[in-house]
């Protein structure tokens, strides 16, 4: 036992430990070369990460408008097959849209009504309180999804809107109910919005045009329920003149000349 323990105590002959490693920095030109390498890597990767990011969006918007068509229906379904009105006077002056006719049946959620591009929001839609409609509340006016005015058209002759069926479309399938828009006033800084879609504008006025802000689409829910998006020839900005109209572009159906095409009549 002793003979063991004293060899396990003796020194190692010709075992000395390894000296200490010198730590090794990294010069300024490999540090250069690595910031470089990462700088491209981001830059292949950042417009990738940005497309996806839109395509994630336009999936989105997709999606509220196709729960958008389903309360439309459901509202249809209740009120004897008449779609919603676009806007109602009230004695004190202010308007109820169609926005709330739809959430005060309970046929959408307020939520839906927000277009994820849209990033300067005069409306936070998932925070307003359903309780608040046909109260006056103007915060219900602004939807990133306007209606087609076609659907509830005002007659200048008796002064009064004529609120049309979801029956009487006779192409329902290429006829709009509702798509991406802004008002006219809008700039890419800061979008604005009405109710109403209208299919011409004055760029001194307020109306709500389809906007084009999916690159250089729109998406657009039509009046059998499906929603697409659509895509123009041309890149136009967000106040384009009447002139420049993209509607025979972005959209299928559309005639504009001398009457509404499909698209936007019944």
């Amino acid at each position: 036992g002793m003979c063991v323990t004293s060899f396990l105590l003796m020194p190692l002959v010709g075992f000395a430990p390894p000296p200490p490693r010198k730590k090794r920095h990294f010069t300024l030109i490999e540090l250069l070369v690595v910031i470089a390498i990462i700088a491209i890597l981001a830059g292949m990767l950042l417009p990738a990460l940005n497309r996806a990011r839109e395509s994630a969006y336009g999936a989105t918007c997709l999606s509220n408008l196709k729960q958008l068509g389903s309360g439309v229906t459901m509202y249809a379904d209740g009120q004897d097959g008449m779609l919603p009105p676009i806007k109602r006077g009230r004695s004190d002056g202010k308007n109820e849209c169609w926005t709330e006719f739809l959430i005060g049946t309970q046929s959408i959620t307020g939520s839906i009504l927000e277009c994820p591009v849209v990033k300067m929001r005069t409306t936070k839609w998932k925070d307003l309180d359903p309780g608040e409609v046909f109260k006056g509340n103007d915060n219900f006016q602004w939807p990133h999804y306007a209606m087609n005015e076609s659907c509830d058209p005002y007659d200048m002759a008796t002064n009064s809107f004529r609120l049309k069926k979801l029956s009487q479309a006779k192409a329902p399938s290429v006829t709009l109910s509702h798509a991406d828009s802004a008002s006219g006033d809008s700039t890419e800084a800061l979008r604005k919005f009405t109710p109403n879609l209208i299919q011409q504008y004055n760029v001194t006025n307020s109306f709500s045009i389809i906007d084009l802000r999916h690159g250089q689409g729109a998406n657009a829910l039509f009046l059998d329920g499906h929603a697409a998006s659509r895509k123009s020839s041309t890149k136009l900005p967000i106040n384009y003149s009447a002139n420049d109209n993209p509607y025979k572009n972005a959209f299928e159906g559309d005639t504009q000349s001398p009457e509404p095409g499909t698209l936007w009549g019944f």
